[in-house]
């Protein structure tokens, strides 16, 4: 089995043609290159890691394209769009965050306009999707087709690496816009696995989950996580009564089952942390009006009179990715979680550090072993807005002093509060749910991978790209745990908005590499069919 495997793999990279990937490497060098007048130094690092990143999946794309009947052009094209798109996302950075700080209305209408645009670009993919099976034909409908999915993958991650995931209140309705734009990774799931069935099929299926969704989202049942983690069951459900003709029963049943299982443990763990949401409580340091902390005559801080309950599961999300992503963002600095001494920069922080003014540990990881401490050892932190309104979970500043008395995110607000987060084993036990979470969701994810690698009509291309996506969605989720490349920890790639680009691009292999003979042979009979009356099939 592994030598018939290996021969074939052979056999295809000798029928390959290499000018397409040297193409795609010209263009992507050539707007890298651009990156070092157009990108900031601090966004660099990451838009380079990026451009790595999707070179690979877009190289087999590529590759491949020219075996369907693509020429040079629509290579360079190909590759144009997705390098260009990387290189727009963080070139318009600094607008973003101008229209961001300006005021709330101006951010919440930018959202929603994405919101729209990506929508609009959905259906115009299945547009030309539809006209390019029925017709058998490859024209510019490629080009638009695939634009359509690059500028809906651009939607999908510029809300998210601008961290403006905040919520939106529209007639006393509270949504998050980024959260509807990941609904439709599942449609673009959804698309992709029924490909095969009418266009009947495929609406009524995939209108049921968008329609529970988004009134789930609308009524805030529950964290929109756990809805598409819900949805993906049901897609999943779907996919096991459709299977008969398409999928390999056995795999299809074991992974139906391991899917529900990891789904309801994940649930599980998503609502252990949820119990310990809201329970440490949150000093609010005074400050003078040039936003300078005021101190007593002992050289302690001051602290107002107001205490807030802050979110208990914000506190390690916080501290694993506030902290441990490198320069991009501004050094937070330590507090203990005892006393509040507040003079400690991460940078001199160890596991085992004791505080100098109550000789409590420092860190509370160091007290649950090392497994744990180099986890979550960084949990006591300070924010202030000014540090924190670039970070990840910007979303929780935003919200600010209003959400912290509903019990909400945990953040600092605008007019320069600062909120002490106090860790305490709550915080530890919040954390350890949370990463739980995170290890069900990504069984949730293999058991996919393992549905798409079962599908009999895919070429081989589309599963190693499929793989290679995975390991590199892996890999540079763990050496950089960057939002960008993962949403939720290890990284959910068909459901986080660094994975948009992925999905979008498997999508596209699926189309370019497989050929639906249901619809090629009915748009030939009709075609036949009308040549005998002497008519043409439009």
């Amino acid at each position: 089995m592994i030598k018939k495997t290996h021969n074939k793999i052979m056999d295809r990279l000798k029928e390959m043609s290499l000018i397409n990937a040297l193409i795609a490497l010209i263009i992507f060098v050539a707007v890298a290159f651009l990156m070092n007048f157009y990108v900031s130094a601090e966004h660099r690092i990451f838009a380079y890691m990026q451009m790595f990143l999707f070179f690979i999946p877009t190289c087999i794309l590529v590759i491949y394209a020219e075996k369907q009947g693509a020429n040079r052009l629509m290579v360079a094209v190909i590759s144009t769009l997705v390098a260009v798109g990387i290189l727009v996302q963080y070139v318009i950075i600094p607008i973003n965050q101008d229209i961001k700080n300006s005021t709330v209305d101006a951010w919440a209408v930018k959202q929603v306009i994405i919101a729209f645009l990506s929508i609009g670009f959905i259906f115009v993919y299945m547009w030309a999707r539809h006209l390019i099976l029925k017709k058998a034909k490859k024209s510019a409908l490629w080009i638009i087709m695939l634009a359509s999915l690059v500028l809906t993958a651009i939607c999908c991650v510029l809300p998210e690496i601008n961290g403006a995931r905040n919520w939106v209140y529209i007639m006393g309705f509270s949504l998050q816009i980024t959260e509807f734009i990941k609904l439709f990774g599942v449609v673009f799931m959804g698309e992709l696995i029924l490909s095969e069935y009418s266009d009947w099929t495929k609406f009524v299926i995939m209108t049921v989950y968008i329609v529970v969704t988004a009134l789930a989202l609308f009524v805030r049942i529950n964290e929109m996580g756990t809805m598409i983690i819900l949805g993906l069951v049901y897609l999943a459900l779907t996919f096991n009564y459709l299977r008969a003709k398409w999928l390999r029963p056995f795999v299809s049943l074991v992974c139906i089952v391991l899917v529900g299982v990891f789904a309801c443990g994940y649930i599980y763990m998503d609502s252990i942390a949820c119990q310990w949401d809201c329970i440490n409580e949150c000093k609010v340091i005074a400050m003078d009006e040039k936003g300078n902390y005021i101190k007593d005559e002992n050289g302690d801080y001051k602290y107002t009179d107001e205490i807030l309950k802050v979110s208990g599961i914000r506190c390690p999300r916080c501290a694993e990715r506030g902290v441990e992503t490198r320069s991009y963002y501004k050094t937070p600095t330590f507090s203990c979680p005892k006393c509040f001494y507040l003079k400690f920069d991460y940078k001199d922080v160890t596991p085992d550090m004791a505080c100098p003014v109550c000789s409590d540990h420092l860190l509370l990881g160091s007290k649950y072993g090392s497994k744990f401490s180099k986890i979550y050892q960084r949990f006591a932190l300070v924010f202030s807005y000014d540090k924190c309104k670039e970070m990840d979970f910007a979303d929780q500043i935003r919200d600010g002093l209003d959400a912290a008395k509903r019990g909400g995110f945990t953040g600092a607000s605008e007019d320069g509060l600062t909120y002490i987060i106090n860790a305490n084993n709550d915080s530890v036990v919040a954390a350890v749910a949370n990463r739980m979470g995170l290890i069900w969701v990504l069984g949730i994810l293999l058991c996919y991978y393992i549905l798409f690698l079962s599908v009999k009509h895919l070429r081989s291309p589309v599963k190693v790209s499929v793989i290679l996506a995975f390991c590199l969605q892996a890999l540079v989720t763990y050496l950089c745990n960057y939002n960008l490349f993962a949403l939720t920890g290890i990284g959910v790639p068909f459901i986080s908005s660094g994975g948009s680009i992925y999905m979008v691009s498997l999508t596209f292999a699926h189309i370019l590499f497989t050929r639906d003979e249901r619809y090629i042979k009915g748009a030939i009979s009709s075609n036949n069919a009308d040549k005998e009356k002497g008519g043409a099939h439009i």
